[in-house]
C-alpha cells in the first residue's frame, strides 16, 4: 500500500517543505481517470490552491500527493459513473502529459467535466461526430484556453492556446481519420474563439451560436460539413 503523510488537504494555504520534484507512482497513473483529476480540481480549489503562493514545485507535489490521495481513498470504488469508459479513459500520451505536469491535470479534465455536462445541458446527449461532439470538443477547448490564460496576469490568451492545445493534441493521438480531423478542427475553432477571460456560460453561449451559425465541423453521410444546429 501506498502511504502518505497526512498532509493539509484541508488547510487554506498548503505549505510543502520538500525541495526536489516527487513524481507520480506508475500505478496511480495507470489507475486514476479524468474524473478522479476533476475531482482533485476542486480539492484544491476548496483549499485554496489557487489563490496560494506556492512555489512551481510546491504545486507540483501538492498535486503529485492529492492524486496519492485519491488513488487510496477510491482504487475499490467505481467513481466513473454512467457514462462510457472511453469518457473519462486516458491515453498513453495524456497520462505522459499527467506525469510532467500534475498540476495542468486538474484543470484539463476539470474543463473536461464541464464540456461534458454542458453539452449534455444543451443538445440532453453527448454523442460522436456530431452537433453534440462539436459542441463538447469546441467548448472543452474554449473553457481550457481561458483557464491556463488565466493563470497569468494579464491575461495570457497565447499562453492559454498553447497549453489548451498541448493537451487536446494528446487526447486526439490514438484517433485516426475523418473523426480525428472534425476534432482537431474543432478544438482548434475553440482555443482561436477565445480572446479574452470569460465566464463559463459566456462561452456556452458563444460555442452554441458558432455551431448553429456553421463555424465548426460534424460528420454527415461520410464526409465532413458545417455544423448546422
Amino acid at each position: 500500500m501506498l502511504i502518505i503523510p497526512a498532509l493539509l488537504f484541508a488547510s487554506s494555504s498548503p505549505i510543502f517543505a520538500e525541495e526536489e520534484r516527487i513524481e507520480i507512482p506508475n500505478e496511480v497513473l495507470e489507475s486514476l481517470n479524468a474524473m478522479d483529476y476533476s475531482n482533485a480540481y476542486y480539492i484544491a480549489e476548496n483549499a485554496g490552491v489557487y489563490d496560494s503562493n506556492m512555489s512551481e514545485i510546491e504545486l507540483q507535489n501538492y498535486f503529485v500527493k492529492l492524486y496519492i490521495d485519491i488513488y487510496e481513498s477510491t482504487r475499490n470504488v467505481d467513481t466513473r459513473g454512467y457514462l462510457p469508459e472511453s469518457v473519462y479513459d486516458l491515453n498513453a500520451e495524456e497520462k505522459k502529459l499527467v506525469g510532467s505536469h500534475p498540476d495542468e491535470a486538474a484543470i484539463v479534465y476539470m474543463c473536461s467535466s464541464l464540456a461534458i455536462k454542458a453539452t449534455i445541458a444543451e443538445y440532453g446527449d453527448n454523442r460522436g461526430d456530431d452537433n453534440s461532439d462539436a459542441f463538447r470538443h469546441t467548448f472543452w477547448n474554449a473553457v481550457m484556453t481561458t483557464q491556463f490564460g488565466g493563470r497569468s496576469q494579464p491575461f495570457n490568451v497565447t499562453g492559454g492556446r498553447n497549453r489548451a492545445n498541448v493537451w487536446a493534441t494528446a487526447h486526439e493521438a490514438e484517433s485516426s481519420g475523418l473523426s480525428k480531423t472534425m476534432d482537431l478542427f474543432n478544438n482548434n475553432l475553440g482555443r482561436m474563439s477565445i480572446t479574452r477571460k470569460m465566464s463559463t456560460n459566456e462561452i456556452q453561449s458563444m460555442i452554441r451560436s458558432k455551431i448553429k451559425n456553421g463555424s465548426a465541423k460534424i460528420i454527415v453521410n461520410g464526409k465532413l460539413v458545417a455544423s448546422n444546429d
